[in-house]
């Protein structure tokens, strides 16, 4: 089988740019160690997003992560496959578009009843607060934790308001404020098998206490080697064994629904917080196309090497043969 590896050519030294194209190598390399594909990269540039050609292809290995204000370029790039009518992994162009608009993604959480923190969307310098704080600040169509760290948690009015600025006028975004969980994090890895979801083995995050410190996975702690916060995240991390039945049942759940209900396909991660008495999930977002890699780091990588995979040529063995059962 001919597969091309396709994905977005980094335009800046970005973290979150490079990884992309990173991932996409590793990806390739991975696939042609199967002894029946035979797998090519295809790196694509915005101009190239409604015109790019895939000679000699049966299958298309999805990992475009256009975001932020490039988002529309992957919409258009999923458009473009749809064209081709050549079958290709991950989330459709819908799914890709509400998953890279958060208050898409929020709007839907709410319209399906999937539980998520309560929030708020500004889109302008009108800035009216309805919310209890502490409130969090976030860039509204970006990835990677992009621009979220420790000065991104707010306790008060003026707070707000100077943050919302901030990220408005450096980014030229909307802007998600959300009620802050102060508590773990769960990442919960989904695979297909059978044209259903297959829940992995969530992974815990139970973040450490000290004064003034916020428990969250900023982007200083997703790209940069040995910061300071990785030392707040635990030694390990854990698994939902000392969560009661009914906190695991709500979260594999919603992570089900969340992977049905808004799009998924082939392989996502719902991330989740969980509040402080440890009696309600809320999620925080879904993420169709995650990072692929086979680093214990990654969190759809760490599950699956719980639930039995040995390799990363036998991780995306499966995406690619269950991407194609009719």
């Amino acid at each position: 089988m001919n597969i091309t590896v396709l994905y977005n050519n980094p335009s800046t030294e970005a973290y979150e740019e490079q990884d992309t194209k990173i991932s996409a190598d590793l990806v390739c390399k991975a696939l042609n160690e199967n002894p029946e594909y035979k797998a090519k990269l295809l790196g694509i540039t915005k101009d190239q997003a409604n015109i790019f050609q895939l000679p000699d292809t049966d299958f298309v290995f999805n990992i475009i992560e256009w975001s932020g204000i490039d988002y529309i370029y992957g919409v258009t790039a999923l458009g473009r496959l749809e064209d081709l009518a050549i079958p290709y992994s991950g989330c459709n162009k819908s799914a890709f578009e509400t998953n890279s608009v958060k208050e898409l993604m929020k709007a839907k959480f709410t319209e399906l009843n999937i539980s998520t923190p309560k929030y708020q969307i500004f889109d302008n310098d009108k800035i009216v607060n309805s919310l209890t704080y502490p409130l969090i600040v976030k860039l509204a169509n970006e990835h990677c934790s992009v621009a979220l760290g420790q000065k991104s948690v707010v306790t008060n009015d003026e707070e707000l308001k100077n943050k919302v600025v901030e990220l408005q006028t450096k980014y030229k975004m909307p802007v998600l404020v959300e009620e802050f969980i102060d508590g773990d994090e769960v990442q919960v890895a989904i695979l297909e098998k059978d044209h259903l979801p297959w829940v992995l083995p969530p992974r815990v995050t139970r973040f450490k206490k000290a004064p003034g410190y916020w428990p969250m996975l900023s982007y200083e702690v997703k790209s940069i080697d040995n910061h300071w916060e990785w030392d707040m995240t635990g030694d390990d991390w854990g698994d939902m064994s000392d969560y009661s039945e009914k906190l695991q049942s709500q979260i594999i759940e919603l992570a089900r629904r969340s992977f049905s209900e808004m799009g998924g396909r082939d392989y996502s991660r719902v991330d989740m917080r969980i509040n402080k008495d440890c009696s309600q999930a809320f999620v925080l977002e879904i993420n169709h196309n995650p990072g692929l890699d086979w680093e214990e780091g990654n969190a759809l990588v760490s599950a699956a090497m719980k639930a039995g995979f040995k390799s990363f040529t036998e991780l995306l063995t499966h995406i690619v043969s269950q991407s194609l059962t009719p």
